[in-house]
C-alpha cells in the first residue's frame, strides 16, 4: 500500500530529489548555525578591543600623558 519512492523503487528521480533536499536542508542548517557563531565571535573580539581601548586610556589619565604620549607638567 506504501507509494513508489518508500516501498518497491530503490532508485529513481523521486528518491534522488528526495536525498538533495535533505543535504540542501542540512547545507541551510550548518550554513545559518555558522553565521550565528561567526557573529558571536565577532562581538566577543569587538568587546576585548573596546576593553583594551579603556584600559589603554585609563592608564594614560594615571599616569598623566596628553594625547601625544608626554607627561603633563
Amino acid at each position: 500500500m506504501a507509494c513508489t519512492s518508500c516501498f518497491g523503487q530503490a532508485e529513481g528521480p523521486m528518491i534522488d530529489a528526495a536525498r538533495l533536499g535533505v543535504w540542501l536542508l542540512l547545507g541551510v542548517t550548518v550554513a545559518v548555525q555558522g553565521a550565528f557563531a561567526a557573529f558571536f565571535l565577532y562581538l566577543r573580539r569587538q568587546a576585548r578591543q573596546a576593553a583594551d581601548r579603556e584600559l589603554g586610556e585609563e592608564w594614560s589619565r594615571l599616569q598623566g600623558e596628553d594625547d601625544r604620549g608626554w607627561r603633563s607638567a
